[in-house]
């Protein structure tokens, strides 16, 4: 009689079994797994695109331009001055990397909180718009070079302002302020100061310490007198003093800014003789006045 081949015992046919089956489980799953390493830039790529446009769809309604970019991160110039917004979306705290921000010519009363988050600015723009005080974000931009925020209502600076230690422009001229913080000594690096068209009555001791300055403008003010620290700033090449009550005292604070190469003094209280003598103090310095 045949004997039949001898059948693997059923324990051995169960282990066989798990095998194959742990097997094809790790297959699938390092197939899996692939995938999702695989898919994640794609998908990720996908909804930044998607991000992205809806970003510049939103902007793009209000008018703004920026430079070309591939992502709200890569911009680095944004302009939506002269476009009559009173409001500027939250989205602009994705700008991350913006340098450059025009909001200049609308009727923006406030800025949105994000805005603070824009640590690379260097210049912002705010002029011509309807602030009666600094919005408390813009203290956190301590990068800014420049700073623009003349015809405004602003009344009042805080004392944060001594935060724009990097600033080297700064205008300020045509709002209603009527007196400067000691912290405005802090911005050592100004070159241009304007402060014209104010209802400043003086000037903190601590303006002495701007000595980096080239250009002040104070003309249009209530000054009636003016710090003798003002003499420090020698690297001054014009100043206007136009149309404040000062009188020849003050004068004679003005003797040591030997770089003056203009000065403006229409419409003071000085008189003819003190005129002459700071003329002979400033031999180079072209002297405008009402004599």
């Amino acid at each position: 009689m045949t004997n039949s081949p001898e059948q693997p015992a059923p324990q051995t046919r169960r282990r066989f079994f798990q095998f194959k089956l742990r097997t094809v489980l790790i297959v699938v799953t390092l197939v899996c797994v692939a995938s999702v390493i695989y898919m994640r830039p794609i998908l990720k790529q996908r909804a930044d695109d998607a991000k992205w446009e809806a970003i510049r769809a939103k902007w793009g309604k209000l008018g703004a331009h920026m430079n070309f970019r591939s992502s709200a991160s890569e911009v680095a110039t944004l302009h939506l001055g002269g476009k009559r917004v009173n409001s500027i979306p939250p989205e602009i705290g994705d700008f991350t990397n913006l340098k450059i921000l025009w909001l200049h010519d609308n009727k923006l009363t406030d800025l949105p909180p994000e805005l603070g988050d824009l640590s690379n600015l260097t210049r912002l723009t705010l002029h011509n718009n309807q602030f009666t005080e600094l919005p408390p974000e813009i203290w956190k931009l301590v990068n800014l070079t420049g700073l623009f925020l003349h015809r405004n209502r602003v009344t009042k600076l805080s004392a944060d302002i001594g935060n724009f230690t990097k600033l080297t422009w700064f205008y300020l001229g045509d709002n209603q302020l009527t007196a400067l913080p000691p912290e405005i000594g802090n911005l050592t690096n100004l070159w241009t100061l304007s402060l014209n068209g104010n209802s400043l009555t003086k000037l903190p001791p601590e303006i002495g310490s701007l000595t980096n300055l080239t250009t002040l403008q104070l003309n249009t003010n209530q000054l009636t007198d003016l710090p003798p620290e003002i003499g420090n700033l020698t690297d001054l090449t014009w100043m206007n003093l136009g149309d404040n009550p000062i009188t020849d005292v003050d004068l004679e604070h003005l003797k040591p800014l030997k770089n003056l190469k203009q000065l403006e003094l229409s419409g003071t209280s000085v008189t003819k003789e003190g005129v002459e003598s700071l003329r002979k103090a400033l031999s180079n310095c072209e002297i405008l006045s009402d004599f």
